[in-house]
């Protein structure tokens, strides 16, 4: 070989390896480059009225919501589950705590944890004994829940303000709901998730199960622990979301949390954790999901009809899943 042709191989895999790095840097990062171009798009087309400090205390309040949904989804995600409940759950799970506050005050709002961590188990137990994938599971109990929430709330919503027991827990979520209380709820809640998915053996066990659950559990780990661990901590994670976003609403409604399951799985995937698992980032999918809600109160204030939202938001979801999928691991989705 000449040498010409081993200096022009050459350049040509640095180039392969230098565009390879981009790419790589593009992806993991995709979720801060999706918010600032929107944040771009959005100044330069509504100018002041996107900009303006009551527009982002709105956006500040309707982050941690689906956020707090997103990040209970990234800890299923990365072990390669799937939760396609977690929007029905949130509904249950408020109208729970909302009929609990009413009738017992504050301790009642533990009524809406229960709820959400009973789901995790139901879900989890399934998937991991039962040995049914995490998909059909959790749509199963996505309708059955929904179905649920629809017959206990007689097709009526909870308006905590017209509660007489409710007086003290009206004053608490009054301040939980508002910003900036409702955004350091959240931090508290991202806090504690980061931790455990970051400085804990569980947290590990996940991105490894994510990886390879065979290897996983060659090194002694009891899988169908793990997985129901997995669904049942999700559970608590969405309890704690159904009960930040009644104190934002101040209600409990028969269609709370329908679609944000869809939204929630978009902000994980939007902040770089694979559908097939294996990694991910607490810290991007808080981004990726207040890139979806800067996205939602972009088009509103530009005037593009909610039809049209809804489908740039799918469109996104696409692009999303296509950027983050690892490709080589397909058929491992669980």
């Amino acid at each position: 070989m000449s040498i010409i042709k081993i200096i022009t191989g050459g350049s040509a895999t640095a180039d392969k390896l230098r565009r390879d790095q981009i790419w790589l840097a593009a992806r993991d990062n995709a979720a801060y480059i999706a918010l600032a171009l929107l944040v771009a798009i959005f100044w330069t087309v509504s100018g002041d009225r996107f900009m303006s400090v009551l527009n982002w205390t709105y956006i500040a309040q309707q982050v941690p919501v689906l956020s707090i949904l997103a990040v209970a989804e990234t800890l299923l995600i990365t072990a390669g589950f799937i939760d396609l409940s977690v929007g029905s759950v949130l509904g249950l799970a408020g109208f729970a705590a909302a009929a609990g506050a009413a009738n017992y005050g504050v301790p009642g709002l533990l009524g809406g944890l229960v709820v959400a961590i009973a789901a995790g188990i139901v879900n989890g137990a399934i998937f991991s004994y039962v040995r049914i994938p995490s998909f059909i599971v959790t749509l199963g109990t996505m309708v059955i829940v929904r179905a649920l929430l629809q017959i206990a709330s007689g097709g009526e919503a909870i308006y905590l303000s017209d509660q007489a027991g409710a007086g003290s827990v009206v004053t608490l979520l009054n301040w939980l709901g508002r910003f900036p209380g409702v955004l350091v709820a959240a931090l508290v809640i991202w806090a504690g998730c980061w931790v455990l998915y970051n400085k804990t053996i569980f947290g590990d066990d996940l991105k490894a199960m994510g990886g390879s659950e065979r290897v996983v559990g060659l090194f002694g780990v009891n899988l169908n622990h793990r997985r129901l661990a997995a669904f049942t901590s999700a559970g608590f994670v969405v309890g704690l979301a159904s009960i930040v976003n009644l104190a934002r609403i101040g209600a409990a409604t028969p269609v709370t949390g329908s679609g944000m399951e869809l939204e929630a799985i978009s902000a994980v995937v939007l902040g770089g954790t694979p559908l097939t698992g294996g990694y991910g980032s607490i810290a991007k999918t808080v981004v990726g999901a207040t890139a979806l809600v800067v996205l939602s109160n972009g088009l509103t204030i530009a005037g593009v009809p909610p039809s049209w939202n809804d489908v740039v938001r799918g469109l996104l979801l696409i692009v999303a899943i296509g950027i983050a999928l690892d490709r080589k691991k397909i058929g491992t989705v669980k």
